[in-house]
């Protein structure tokens, strides 16, 4: 499964980008949910990198997720991720890319990400 999963259906509220082009290592992270009433998840990605590859590349990568265990409006979820992600500025020094979505549509999440020098796409085909 693709760590993105820009479908209908999957609500993408933020995502944030923790990283420059000259950084040994970034952070991905996204804050998201399936609708109509899915639990808010909060997935992250940390990377070191190894080479210049973007996708063939040898990098080290680790993937973790959390799921906030009751209902949360958006708000109140946000605001609930807003301490870690300022404690990983504060611990990395990484400078951060904060891009709100707000939208489970493919064609409005692609649009608002292009033009990001950290975001890459793949397409990969999916079964029906």
């Amino acid at each position: 499964m693709a760590f993105l999963d820009f479908a209908r259906g999957n609500y993408y509220s933020r995502i944030w980008f923790l990283g420059g082009p000259s950084d040994s290592t970034d952070v991905l992270m996204t804050l998201m949910r399936k609708l109509p009433d899915g639990l808010w998840q909060l997935k992250y990605r940390f990377r070191t990198k190894n080479d210049n590859g973007v996708f063939d590349s040898s990098d080290d990568k680790s993937f973790w997720s959390a799921t906030f265990p009751t209902t949360l409006t958006e708000a109140e979820v946000v605001e609930k991720v807003s301490p870690l992600l300022q404690q990983l500025v504060d611990v990395t020094g990484l400078p951060v890319d904060a891009t709100m979505i707000e939208s489970d549509e493919p064609a409005v999440i692609i649009e608002l990400m292009r033009g990001k020098p950290f975001f890459h796409m793949q397409f990969e085909k999916v079964k029906s």
